[in-house]
């Protein structure tokens, strides 16, 4: 082979290389594209997570505190209830005396009249 030969050989090699290699960093700055598209959205996915896992404790603190003033609202429904009791039990208390007095006056007026 001659020089001119060789020459026109080594320049179609090198043209033939380059155009391969083109089209493989095409594909690798697709690639690159591709990841951080994807690195975007886990970013996104990961903002998001952080809002819900907010979301879940601002509900939970709000669920926490309304459990709370449920507590609160059914100690003093049952103080209230207790109270009632009581009087109701006074109440019990003062008639049932109130019937006693009752029945010792007539048997009171029963051992006079006979």
């Amino acid at each position: 082979m001659n020089e001119e030969a060789l020459k026109d050989l080594k320049q179609f090699i090198t043209t033939t290389v380059r155009q391969e290699i083109s089209g493989v960093n095409e594909r690798i700055d697709g690639v690159d594209e591709k990841i951080n598209s994807v690195r975007e959205e886990v970013a996104s996915v990961r903002e998001e997570i952080a809002s819900v896992r907010e979301e879940i404790a601002s509900l939970e603190t709000r669920i926490n505190t309304r459990f709370d003033e449920n507590d609160v609202v059914q100690n003093e429904i049952l103080n209230a209830i207790g109270e009632v009791q009581e009087l109701q039990n006074k109440a019990i208390r003062r008639q049932a005396d109130t019937i006693d007095n009752h029945e010792i006056r007539i048997l009171k007026l029963e051992k006079r009249t006979a």
